[in-house]
């Protein structure tokens, strides 16, 4: 079997493989474009706005010459990498591809020096989101959105203080030295 191979490739140049893939890999059922409900050209201008200053990692995921998956993550604020769009062939799933895929997005960011990984999955998305658990990431949430319906919040921390923090104040943990100093408890 061939290895898999990362590809930094254009947003553009992904997005037909993208369209073309979810509607043999998601339940098209579960997604709602509200653009053609309402007049969303006011937003435009300041989505330009807050692309100016993103770092995006965009990588088409190749076996051989086959394009058989593709990811779309940005950076958001203050350290953080939010993982978008990812999407591999049904035939190609359930092999490991997505681990990889993940591996290296997180090694990346790594790289990058970003503080905290965070993404959003469908509730239906056992299988990621079980995936993502395992590997370190922590559900910090749930909403409810218009677009995608019910969706679990995760979140990875790189910074290993930041992930104390967060173990304390949310009940994980009891504090370490480090917290109790940060908080100033005895």
């Amino acid at each position: 079997m061939e290895s898999l191979v990362f590809k930094v490739q254009k947003k553009e140049e992904l997005l037909p493989f993208m369209k073309e893939a979810f509607k043999d890999t998601l339940d098209q059922s579960l997604v709602f474009d509200y653009d053609n409900l309402t007049d969303t050209n006011h937003l435009k201008q300041i989505n330009n706005q807050t692309l100016k200053n993103q770092i995006r990692l965009d990588l088409g995921l190749y076996i051989g010459d086959k394009l058989i998956g593709s990811f779309m993550g940005r950076s958001t604020e203050k350290g953080i990498f939010r993982m978008g769009t990812s999407v591999i062939l049904s035939e190609y799933q359930g092999k490991g591809n997505y681990n990889q895929l993940l591996q290296y997005v997180v090694e990346w960011a790594k790289n990058k020096g970003f503080l905290i990984i965070e993404s959003n999955h469908n509730f239906c998305n056992s299988k990621i989101i079980a995936t993502k658990l395992k590997k370190g990431f922590y559900i910090s949430g749930t909403q409810s959105t218009l677009t995608y319906g019910n969706m679990v919040n995760l979140i990875m921390f790189l910074d290993p203080k930041l992930e104390e923090v967060y173990k304390f104040r949310n009940g994980f943990a009891a504090p370490s030295e480090f917290v109790k100093g940060l908080f100033s408890l005895e």
